[in-house]
């Protein structure tokens, strides 16, 4: 049985999951530094837990001779996922978006690390009317100075309506929609709902009833983990929608008519992002699942070529 956890003292997480590959050594004495020295938790390191990442290579490499059929014939893979998983051209992939092997493993490892949240938190009693908070992070994320600080400072901004009701909270990310959009998920400064243009998974808050939304939506994989957990958008429904969001960012505070004007964002699980994020990916380290991205190719005209 797991010990009942208070987090009224100031620790907002039941547990810190760290993941992290096994021979990655640097990346793990990387993080130690992180969240012991940078970030302060050094007195909450006993909540602090190192989870073994899956290493797609080694699935590839494998005695099993098809791993990934394997991975298909289970659920875990959608078929278009195995087929572009297959595809070995680079020029025919889409960067960031299509499953490679590495890309199997850390999703393996996300969703092994979900079904866990949800299995350890019937073992968890609390007085708080809010749900136990699970934070996730991969091993290149660079947390700030007084980072429990931070994050209270930031959360606080939640509107009343939302603190207990959101299941997912990114801490991280990049999102790939245009200003125009962001500026419609705007709820209360600092946080925003989620476009369909939000990626990654390297640092992020979740509840058990988000961590099973997500087993839910992320499976089967067609598409890097990412990916897949926000594709379930819908337009916002509220009939007294506004374009500020209801939070005074537009100055006309005018009524927004039309299904157009109304944003697209992520609805299950239900989640936010902290925007800027409150933690950034260590880009140094470099990258484990992504190669490099393609060159930018410019055909110039031969009359062209001669300016330059």
């Amino acid at each position: 049985m797991v010990a009942v956890m208070n987090c009224s003292h100031g620790f907002p997480f039941e547990r810190v999951f760290l993941i992290n590959l096994t021979r990655r050594r640097d990346r793990l004495e990387f993080m130690r530094a992180q969240l012991f020295t940078r970030a302060g938790l050094a007195p909450h390191a006993a909540r602090i837990e190192r989870v073994a990442a899956i290493n797609g290579e080694d699935l590839r490499h494998s005695s099993d001779a098809n791993p990934f059929e394997r991975l298909f014939r289970a659920g875990f893979l959608s078929k278009l996922g195995l087929c572009r998983l297959r595809q070995t051209s680079s020029a025919r992939k889409v960067w960031g978006m299509d499953l490679n092997p590495a890309a199997v493993g850390c999703a393996l490892s996300h969703i092994e690390l979900w079904a866990r949240i949800i299995a350890l938190s019937s073992s968890f009693s609390t007085s708080s009317s809010s749900p136990p908070r699970f934070l996730v992070l991969e091993d290149d994320s660079l947390l700030p100075e007084a980072f429990l600080e931070r994050y209270h400072a930031r959360i606080a901004q939640i509107p009343a309506g939302e603190q207990n009701n959101w299941e997912l909270l990114y801490l991280s990310g990049l999102d790939a929609a245009s200003d125009a959009v962001k500026q419609k998920l705007i709820i209360a400064p600092g946080i925003s709902r989620v476009s369909q243009l939000h990626r990654t998974t390297n640092a992020y808050v979740v509840t058990p009833s988000g961590a099973k939304k997500l087993l839910e939506r992320g499976l089967p994989l067609t598409f890097q983990i990412d990916t897949m957990i926000t594709m379930n958008v819908e337009r916002d429904s509220n009939p007294d929608y506004r374009e500020d969001g209801g939070n005074g960012n537009n100055n006309n505070d005018h009524h927004i008519h039309g299904e157009s004007a109304r944003p697209l964002y992520v609805q299950e699980p239900r989640c936010l992002s902290l925007q800027p994020p409150l933690i950034v990916q260590a880009t140094q380290l470099g990258s484990d699942i992504q190669p490099s991205p393609p060159p930018l190719r410019l055909d110039l005209r031969e009359d062209e070529k001669d300016k330059t």
